[in-house]
């Protein structure tokens, strides 16, 4: 019965909640009803990190001229100050950087010159990126490539390598001190101040505005005086599934960070003020599992998550607290050290991105999400992420959002809209029709393979009311995470035949409701 599985898995959190005394259940706290309700728009998938006023009030533009209003702004990476500005024509930082394709976009780093040492360069970038492609990028973590290119990171191209990240990415970079809306992009505080309110409310009918930032600042961390430059330390387990942690930027670069409690609280006090001011409403703190692997010789990883989510937890309260629970989404933070910290901030991302140029991950996406909530929902309400309206999964993942129960957002650049896929969603005054609690996994697909037993159909019930539920079935059958090949890839796909029951509706319950049913269907 998925029922009793799903009120297992509650019981044992509960449970945990009360040995650990350091987090809280989310039965316990309330999902910001603000950061949840209504359309929201993102600007990552629509700017990356060169977001500026200009772009935004272009998109909510286009937007509203679809026929729908934004009733929620994410304002992504890209809005806040830098220790160093990025060269925005060289930026890859929201690429999905193939190794075949990184021997190129490294020798872009070094200009059009055709001196003989630029072709040099160039030569020697295209080679090693080829090498990685073909003996790293998805060889197994034991392999002689893999073992191979840790060390060469680690000596011969850690110089190479730390110049690449630099000069191409945002991953190096800290957040300036003390921190500040970007001068040249939004005009300073006072300039933020003014967009949000004269532009974004006023102009547009936002009623709820949050910004990006990452756990310890920004991805290189914050350039505050106290800070001390961290290398990441992976464990053996998380080096095993991932062993490209050993040559990224907060790896081979370090990340810039107080150690001590009053250092970090310091850090989320500061650069919660200026938002404050600036009316923004709330956050997305992201990066959020990689302060762990800041911990060595530091107390360790817990104690490190410890002092930012405390931290962070502290200084949202205080701030981003409306009675309606504390504005805070948390993103990439599903270690357990992250997951059993939340004491009071109960809006979790469910996955991995949505990655709209990565075709292999449209289906995977929905799986994860689905699976991963039956833990995540435990601590905080399941977070989807954004997708786009004009894609070619957009009505899948436009009806998974709608049965999710949690935020429906997208992240469409200027002009690229389906009204038909946003009139859908949302009514024209942006209020989204959502279930009043998350969706869960139907039972006869709890335990089984929905990605790729060419049978199963995913399957989900959501609460709507006392004896509503809003039901979603997909087939996500032929898409997957190769764990060998660290990456998202085809299987098989097919069609399924599947049904709904009665009994598949009362996981949004949680218990067997006997009597007559009447449904509507929305194909």
């Amino acid at each position: 019965d998925a029922a009793c599985v799903h009120d297992l898995l509650t019981k044992a959190v509960a449970a945990a909640a009360r040995r650990t005394r350091a987090f809280a259940p989310l039965a316990e706290k309330t999902p910001p009803a603000r950061m949840v309700g209504g359309l929201g728009w993102c600007t990552w998938d629509a700017f990356y990190s060169s977001v500026d006023a200009e772009k935004v009030d272009d998109g909510l533009g286009t937007l509203s001229r679809a026929g729908v209003r934004v009733r929620r702004l994410v304002l992504d990476d890209g809005w806040a100050a830098l220790d160093k500005d990025t060269d925005e024509d060289l930026n890859l930082s929201g690429e999905i950087i193939k190794g075949e394709e990184s021997g190129a976009a490294a020798a872009a780093i070094y200009g059009d010159e055709s001196t003989p040492l630029v072709r040099l360069q160039r030569a020697f970038a295209d080679r090693v990126g080829r090498a990685y492609a073909t003996h790293v990028e998805c060889a197994a973590p034991s392999s002689w490539g893999v073992r191979l290119w840790r060390l060469l990171s680690q000596t011969v191209l850690r110089k190479p390598l730390t110049h690449f990240f630099d000069e191409s990415t945002d991953f190096t970079k800290a957040l300036a001190w003390p921190p500040a809306p970007h001068a040249r992009k939004f005009g300073g505080e006072a300039g933020f101040a003014t967009f949000v309110k004269d532009v974004v409310r006023e102009k547009h009918g936002v009623d709820h505005v949050a910004c990006w930032h990452a756990a310890a600042g920004y991805w290189g961390g914050v350039d505050s005086p106290d800070a001390e430059r961290l290398r990441a330390a992976a464990t053996p387990s998380l080096r095993a599934v991932e062993p490209a942690i050993d040559w990224d930027p907060a790896t081979l670069g370090g990340v810039r960070t107080p150690t001590s409690e009053q250092g970090v609280a310091d850090v989320y006090e500061a650069l919660y003020d200026v938002l404050e001011r600036c009316g923004v409403d709330g956050v997305k703190a992201d990066v959020q599992s990689g302060v762990g692997a800041l911990g060595a010789r530091h107390g360790g990883g817990p104690r490190s998550v410890g002092m930012f989510v405390d931290a962070m937890e502290a200084a949202a309260a205080g701030r981003f607290d409306e009675g309606e629970g504390v504005g805070v989404t948390n993103c990439m933070c599903h270690s357990t050290e992250n997951l059993y910290r939340y004491s009071t901030s109960a809006l979790i991302r469910a996955s991995d991105d949505f990655y709209p140029r990565e075709p292999e991950s449209w289906l995977w996406h929905l799986t994860a999400c689905a699976y991963n909530g039956l833990l995540l929902g435990q601590v905080a309400l399941p977070d989807w992420d954004m997708f786009q309206s004009r894609h070619p999964a957009a009505w899948l993942h436009a009806a998974a959002r709608a049965a999710s129960g949690g935020p429906v957002t997208v992240s469409d650049k200027p002009g690229a809209h389906d009204p038909a896929v946003l009139r859908a969603l949302a009514l024209p005054d942006g209020t989204t029709l959502i279930p009043t609690a998350q969706a869960r996994v139907a039972a006869d697909c709890l335990f089984a393979d929905v990605s790729s037993d060419g049978t199963t159909a995913l399957k989900l019930a959501a609460p709507n009311g006392p004896d509503g539920a809003v039901l979603g079935m997909y087939n996500v059958q032929g898409s997957g995470w190769s764990r060998a090949e660290r990456r998202f890839a085809f299987g098989p796909n097919c069609t399924v035949s599947a049904s709904f029951k009665p009994r598949d509706a009362t996981v949004a319950w949680g218990a067997d409701v006997r009597g007559k049913y009447a449904a509507y269907r929305f194909n």
